[in-house]
């Protein structure tokens, strides 16, 4: 197994991919950030963000943590230059980012996510690019990513199309499944 998983899972077959996993990084449509460099430079002149990389362990996380280290942070540095982490899931995050109380909220999924068509509803958001040298290295740096973008007017806020990074999500079954059995799900979803 590769960081962060503990071992190597055997036994799988891979049936087909599924869509996209994009990271949408979203800020309130009035955030003065464009990019998470934006967002990294304000972390380090010591304004206090509310930032939330989603709960520990989870995939979205693990790509924030990443590319936090690829702009040369840690967390407990983020932390001690003022800033606050908050660890939490998507309902938490998108009461905290409705009630003003998050500055960066991170997210993945097919975009648009709707978590953030929740918090739309309720105050306009948008989403900001990660930088293209960033991006370049974290597709270098870690099998699986890929880059990705997320159009204009995905969200009302969203003016411009933004640069960003995801993971193929795949289907998977055991490897003792028959294979006509496999086929057949292939077949269901129209990947055959």
């Amino acid at each position: 197994g590769l960081k962060p998983f503990k071992k190597k899972r055997q036994n799988l077959r891979g049936l087909f991919s599924v869509a996209p996993w994009v990271l949408q990084i979203a800020v309130p449509a009035a955030s003065p950030y464009k990019s998470l460099k934006d967002v990294v430079d304000a972390v380090r002149s010591g304004k206090r963000l509310k930032i939330s990389p989603s709960r520990i362990g989870f995939g979205t996380e693990v790509t924030v943590r990443r590319l936090f280290q690829a702009y040369g942070l840690t967390y407990d540095e983020i932390k001690k230059l003022g800033s606050t982490l908050y660890f939490v899931d998507r309902k938490e995050q998108a009461q905290l980012m409705q009630n003003r109380q998050l500055d960066v909220l991170f997210t993945s999924a097919p975009p648009v996510h709707p978590i953030l068509l929740q918090i739309e509803a309720r105050i306009p958001v948008r989403c900001i690019a990660i930088d293209p040298e960033i991006i370049n290295h974290m597709v270098s740096h870690y099998a699986g990513y890929i880059e990705c973008v997320i159009p204009a007017g995905k969200l009302k806020a969203q003016k411009e199309t933004v640069q960003t990074i995801g993971e193929m999500m795949f289907a998977m079954c055991h490897k003792n499944v028959p294979l006509e059995d496999a086929y057949a799900v292939q077949k269901l979803f129209g990947r055959i």
